[in-house]
């Protein structure tokens, strides 16, 4: 079986017409947003129980309560084995638990396998130039998970940002 699990985004890409459609809806401002999360967290629990090593569901479910603000429940799943300390680091950053996340981020600045993840780190701990300095490495290293920060809601903290818009015109996002 090929399942393909991914949290709804916010209203920074335009998936199509329909009033209902997930895209349109904002983290911020809606609270359907959080509806529809839920939808994605129910859909993350049924693909578990029959494919519980599938890692993209914990890991689906850990952003979901992240941005839920359910801290425990989000390191509990960015706990298991296989999961990435930079997803563990950005759920300490937007938890508040600061010393973690830098300690964290620290690491893996002295072996940057992914400078997306570090750069999403630093905009949680509102680093912001730390923040831009990563995200401009990896559209230099054309890292794939750039394509993503012009609807991953994990960079609307920095979104406003003038660089961030010039870094969507020179990726072609914009």
């Amino acid at each position: 079986s090929l399942v393909f699990m991914d949290p709804p985004y916010t209203t920074h890409i335009e998936y199509s017409q329909d009033p209902r459609c997930i895209g349109k809806l904002d983290v911020f401002q809606d609270d359907a947003y959080f509806e529809a999360m839920d939808k994605v967290f129910a859909e993350a629990r049924r693909v578990q129980g029959f494919m519980p090593a599938f890692e993209d569901a914990h890991e689906s479910l850990a952003f979901i309560y992240v941005h839920k603000r359910m801290w425990k429940e989000a390191e509990i799943e960015l706990a298991r084995p296989g999961h990435s300390a930079a997803a563990l680091g950005y759920a300490y950053a937007r938890s508040g638990r600061e010393p973690k996340a830098r300690a964290i981020v620290a690491a893996l600045e002295n072996n940057p396998a992914d400078p997306v993840a570090i750069a999403r780190i630093h905009a949680a701990l509102g680093d912001r130039d730390r923040a831009f300095f990563w995200l401009e490495r990896a559209c230099h290293e054309h890292v794939d998970h750039v394509a993503f920060i012009k609807v991953d809601p994990s960079w609307d903290g920095i979104r406003a940002d003038k660089r961030f818009a010039a870094i969507l015109r020179r990726i072609g996002l914009s």
